[in-house]
């Protein structure tokens, strides 16, 4: 049984994976960065409020249309941000840039904070009749 339930989750990923569109050839890798920008703050509790900016700038001669973007804290032992995704339909002119921010939260079960900060940001785009996904990741 265990064997079956293996196999039909290998199946799926493999699926998953080559179902996946990729960006046009005729546009440029857009530049993305993440960041926290507010101070992590968690008192004497075990949750602190996170703001996470994600910047798009365009570098292809057509808009392109922002989507989708999904947040984590990949690999952190710590402290985590709580996983969350926010759905947006932000149209990025030629050249342009964007910048969005998504609230989420930060928790521990430690005292101390030292270790930097790991933000991955999966955002989803769309432009020359396709939508593809671009990933950053960035330690702070």
């Amino acid at each position: 049984m265990r064997r079956a339930a293996a196999s039909l989750l290998l199946v799926a990923a493999v699926a998953c994976s080559t179902a996946r569109s990729t960006r046009p050839a005729s546009i440029p890798k857009p530049s993305l960065d993440v960041a926290l920008i507010n101070e992590l703050f968690f008192g004497s509790g075990s949750e602190a409020d996170a703001t996470i900016e994600v910047l798009i700038e365009n570098r292809a001669s057509v808009p392109i249309i922002l989507r989708r973007v999904e947040i984590s804290s990949p690999g952190m032992l710590q402290y985590e941000l709580v996983p969350m995704a926010k759905e947006f339909r932000q149209t990025i002119a030629p050249g342009g840039t964007k910048a969005v921010r998504l609230l989420t939260i930060a928790r521990t079960d430690s005292s101390r904070q030292i270790e930097p900060l790991m933000l991955r940001a999966v955002v989803q785009l769309e432009g020359g009749g396709s939508s593809w996904r671009e990933i950053v990741l960035r330690r702070r």
